[in-house]
């Protein structure tokens, strides 16, 4: 599993790698982070994922073009700003850093939509 983030990517070969990079990036990373096989946003299934401390959100794209995200209380107003203001996103989408490292330990896993999350489709 390939995880990109502006400047490297990196390549994990077990679930232990792979979750010690997350919580590194984690740690000092607020913008964009894609994981796919390859580390190709285009490279379905993939995860793309704004970081910003502890408020994520993760978009996951299907093989057949169909787009989920992450979805926490439908009802919540207001929206979150990302990567300096460059992504403003529903509140309801942003979830924390535990629930956003369980599902990308699932897609890790799995290579599908991680059941572990409550996703809301964006797919027309």
């Amino acid at each position: 599993m390939v995880v990109s983030i502006t400047g490297g990517s990196f390549t994990c070969d077990n679930l232990e790698e792979y979750r010690d990079r997350l919580l590194t990036i984690f740690s000092y990373y607020d913008g964009e982070i894609w994981i796919s096989e390859n580390g190709l946003p285009e490279d379905a299934p993939c995860l793309g994922i704004l970081t910003g401390g502890d408020m994520f959100v993760i978009s996951y794209f299907a093989e057949d073009g169909s787009n989920y995200v992450t979805l926490r209380e439908k009802e919540e107003g207001g929206f979150c700003l990302f990567c300096g203001g460059h992504f403003e996103v529903h509140a309801c989408q942003v979830i924390d850093r535990q629930e956003a490292l369980k599902g990308l330990l699932v897609f890790y896993e799995k290579k599908e939509l991680p059941e572990a999350l409550e996703w809301d489709s964006v797919s027309e």
